[in-house]
């Protein structure tokens, strides 16, 4: 091989790999649709964006938010219809928790609610 090929090789490789990765997209809190934006700041007010994620490879999109309230670390996942679908302060679950089969990090019963398929690591 070449060593000018190398550099292509990389960037096809690399190409290839953001095309699997689907759609996963950081956002700013501003961006974030008012539907999803009110219910995190009702139900955690004074929360303080840290990050936020758009995640539509699969089903139904999540917008996945970490953030700080009140001295504690937040990690939300919520619906583009402002449902709270699993919350964690400072590692410990507050809702969301539960069996997950398929060891994906979403619970079966949350995957049932979205539609997705509780034995797929999707």
């Amino acid at each position: 091989m070449k060593l000018s090929s190398i550099p292509r090789a990389c960037a096809t490789f690399l190409v290839a790999m953001l095309a699997c990765a689907g759609n996963l997209r950081a956002l700013d809190w501003l961006d974030v649709p008012a539907g999803v934006r009110d219910p995190v700041e009702v139900q955690f007010p004074g929360i303080v964006i840290e990050e936020v994620e758009l995640d539509d490879r699969g089903g139904a999109p999540i917008y996945a938010i970490k953030g700080m309230a009140d001295g504690v670390e937040l990690e939300l996942e919520i619906t583009p219809d402002g449902i709270i679908f699993r919350a964690q302060a400072d590692g410990i679950h507050l809702l969301g928790g539960g069996d997950d089969q398929d060891h994906d990090g979403m619970t079966d019963d949350d995957e049932n609610r979205l539609g997705c398929d509780p034995l797929d690591p999707d």
